[in-house]
């Protein structure tokens, strides 16, 4: 008698939330549009069968595949080192009268909380005309100092991050 071979364990999956005093409209383009990628995340470019190629400062080359694409809402690659999704959710109130919930879900295999964090700090810094030197090698260029205080209709000028790890 033969005994199936175990499945791989499920890979543990990286959650965090950032909310951001900006429209999905405004969020979304740096999102999905090369030149914006490669001020907060890295080198990126995108061709028309949906492949997406990476390229870190160090030279490395992350190679995925969108999987999911709904305009101003989800985006999601698989690549060699796992999956991404980024979701947005506009929400009424705030400062400028809607406001996004941003929410990576990672495989644990992709990058660090604390990685994803210092990306993160880069792209609001990037939304609100203070971008990062450009040359991000996904790796940490800014520190995150913590939630800020939130208003009840909305968050604040600084965001409020909610990290948490799920498997």
């Amino acid at each position: 008698m033969t005994r199936p071979e175990p499945s791989a364990p499920a890979l543990p999956r990286v959650t965090i939330r950032r909310d951001l005093d900006l429209p999905p409209g405004v969020v979304w383009p740096a999102l999905v549009d090369p030149e914006l990628l490669a001020g907060w995340l890295a080198e990126t470019s995108i061709d028309d069968e949906m492949q997406v190629v990476l390229r870190r400062q160090d030279g490395t080359e992350i190679r995925g595949t969108i999987t999911e694409f709904v305009e101003a809402e989800v985006l999601c690659v698989d690549s060699e080192r796992g999956s991404v999704a980024l979701r947005l959710k506009e929400h009424s109130g705030g400062l400028r009268g809607s406001w996004t919930a941003l929410t990576v879900e990672a495989a644990a295999s992709v990058a660090s909380i604390e990685t994803w964090n210092d990306a993160l700090e880069r792209l609001e810094q990037l939304l609100h005309g203070r971008p990062s030197d450009g040359q991000s090698d996904g790796q940490s260029v800014g520190r995150n100092d913590g939630p800020s205080a939130r208003q009840n209709n909305g968050p604040s000028d600084s965001s409020e991050a909610a990290t948490r790890a799920s498997n």
